[in-house]
C-alpha cells in the first residue's frame, strides 16, 4: 500500500499519535509518499530517515527545484498548472 503524508507548514514538531502512526507505517512496510514543505513534510522526512526508512519515499515537489529532503529515494517533480 501506499500512504501519502502531509499537512501544515506551520507545525514544528510531531506529536506522540503522528509518531506512532509512523511507527506503524514502518513496521508494514508501507511506501511513503510526501510533499518536500516545510512543516509536517520536513518533519515526517527527518522522522523516517532517522529511523533508516527513507529509500522508500517518494518525495513530490512543485516549482524548478526541491527545497527540502533528507530521502535518497525517489524524487518526481508534481504537475502543476495556471488557469
Amino acid at each position: 500500500m501506499k500512504i501519502f503524508i502531509s499537512g501544515s507548514i506551520n507545525i514544528n514538531a510531531l506529536g506522540f499519535q503522528a509518531i506512532k502512526l509512523l511507527d506503524s507505517i514502518i513496521a508494514d512496510g508501507q511506501i511513503v509518499l510526501i510533499g518536500n514543505a516545510f512543516g509536517v513534510d520536513k518533519l515526517v522526512q527527518q522522522y523516517l530517515f532517522e529511523q533508516n526508512y527513507q529509500p522508500v519515499i517518494v518525495v513530490y515537489y512543485a516549482g524548478d527545484k526541491i527545497r527540502t529532503t533528507l530521502t535518497t529515494g525517489k524524487q518526481e517533480k508534481a504537475a502543476t498548472s495556471t488557469i
